[in-house]
């Protein structure tokens, strides 16, 4: 059998199975397990219109890279940590996290970028202050701006960035794992690289031998946290102490092997474990990218356009309470028209009713006649505005009695019992009286008098 030639296009050689990338220090993009180099970090920097030739020539498609849904980072740059802040608003603990974040780090603050991974407040006790308990971690600016300048330029900006001690999936209890790197690439054969999990938002990374110390000051850390809350030592030991009792001793946490560990492509995990690694992803606040940004956006829209909604609704109503009013506002100058009319039956136009019943009364009776039967007047039209289904079928004014009296049919008792109830109720202060005269199917007599 003759052997097949090896075909030496470099756009035809086999395209590997991606299973972890990383960034390192130098932002050089790593085979995360191998630690074998795929594209340098002067590749990408001086030369990046060669990054997608170099990724074929080490076997991995550009394609590939853009669908990558995790790039890991060493944890050994970045500070994850945890701690409680005095007060009672989230707000107003958020900004003072920096000031305490400020006295447990070498550099200044300013040089830190911080991510928020869990927020909560804790409970209190009796004389002590609230507080927020905040998981953050923390990254020199310097460092993710050289990660952040890498990923848009291998084409991967939609990746999560994440510590690669979240490789390891937290279960409950701390975990631990051991990465030896081939012989070959390891100039110190001795150091085997090691992750902790120690809770859902912290771990670190560090050289094999120096993990049960780094695993002990962390302990120590969490129980005297702990105290801090007002518990005795005993109750400590009895309840919090309870939780780390299978993980205090470095030596019987459990291992994680290497086919457990998390990879770039996260497709395999379920929809609430995909949630937990988006909160610990690096790339937030002034490194959010556009696509992990969308989802303020999109609540952002939304608020909008609820609130457009809302104005929406409240214009119709103001227009409908509008439209009822003026309405109301016909009813009631058609009222007064009518009445005018029946008064005084000589005028021919009703320019203003109140100026021309003015004029025409003062001509008729004594002056403080006049201002009481104005008085009246405008009651009863106010009145007669509010039963528009009472009708006036005559008015009379007698001088000498000083005594008002109009007609009333209405379709019903009803109408003039409403009627009757409304002139007790809101013109007590008028001597208004109704009398019933007759009452037929569909027609109630009755004479309203103003005395």
């Amino acid at each position: 059998m003759t052997e097949q030639p090896q075909i030496s296009n470099v756009n035809d050689r086999q395209i590997l199975p991606i299973k972890s990338l990383m960034l390192d220090a130098q932002a050089n993009l790593l085979d995360a397990d191998s630690q074998r180099i795929l594209v340098s970090a002067n590749d990408w920097q001086l030369n990046p219109e060669s990054v997608h030739q170099i990724l074929m020539d080490n076997g991995v498609s550009p394609s590939q890279i853009r669908q990558i849904q995790a790039m890991w980072v060493p944890t050994e740059l970045v500070v994850l940590t945890q701690v409680d802040v005095p007060g009672k608003r989230v707000s107003d603990c958020q900004k003072a996290l920096p000031f305490a974040l400020e006295a447990s780090l070498a550099l200044p603050i300013e040089d830190y970028f911080i991510a928020t991974f869990a927020k909560q407040k804790i409970a209190t006790f009796e004389g002590q202050t609230p507080a927020v308990r905040f998981d953050v971690a923390l990254v020199s600016h310097e460092q993710m701006r050289l990660w952040q300048q890498a990923l848009k330029a291998l084409g991967c900006s939609k990746a999560l960035l994440l510590a690669d001690c979240f490789r390891l999936q937290f279960s409950g209890e701390p975990q631990k794992g051991v990465f030896s790197q081939p012989v070959e690439l390891e100039h110190d054969k001795n150091i085997t690289r090691l992750f902790v999990r120690a809770t859902e938002f912290s771990g670190f990374a560090c050289p094999l031998d120096w993990g049960a110390s780094l695993w002990q000051i962390s302990v120590s850390k969490m129980l005297a946290k702990h105290s801090e809350t007002g518990k005795e030592p005993s109750e400590i030991e009895d309840t919090e102490s309870e939780s780390l009792a299978g993980s205090i001793r470095f030596e019987d946490m459990a291992v994680v092997s290497d086919s457990e560990w998390l990879t770039s492509d996260l497709d395999s995990l379920p929809a609430g474990e995909k949630l937990k690694l988006r909160a610990v992803n690096l790339l937030q606040g002034v490194y959010a990218t556009h696509q992990q940004s969308s989802g303020v956006l999109k609540v952002s829209l939304i608020s909008v356009m609820l609130i457009g909604f809302w104005l929406i609704l409240l214009l119709v109503e103001t227009v409908q309470q509008t439209q009822q009013l003026n309405e109301k506002t016909m009813v009631y100058q058609q009222k007064s028209e009518e009445l005018f009319k029946q008064m005084f039956p000589d005028a021919k136009r009703v320019v203003n009713i109140k100026s021309q019943t003015m004029s025409r009364l003062k001509s008729q009776v004594k002056a403080e006649q006049t201002v009481s039967l104005m008085k009246w007047l405008s009651a009863v039209e106010e009145l007669l505005a509010m039963t528009p289904n009472v009708q006036v079928a005559r008015v009379e004014w007698n001088a000498s009695r000083n005594q008002l009296m109009l007609d009333l049919k209405a379709a019903n008792s009803q109408q003039i019992s409403r009627l009757s109830t409304i002139a007790k109720q809101r013109f007590a202060q008028f001597p208004i009286s109704i009398v019933t005269k007759s009452v037929q199917p569909n027609l109630v007599e009755a004479q309203l008098y103003v005395r």
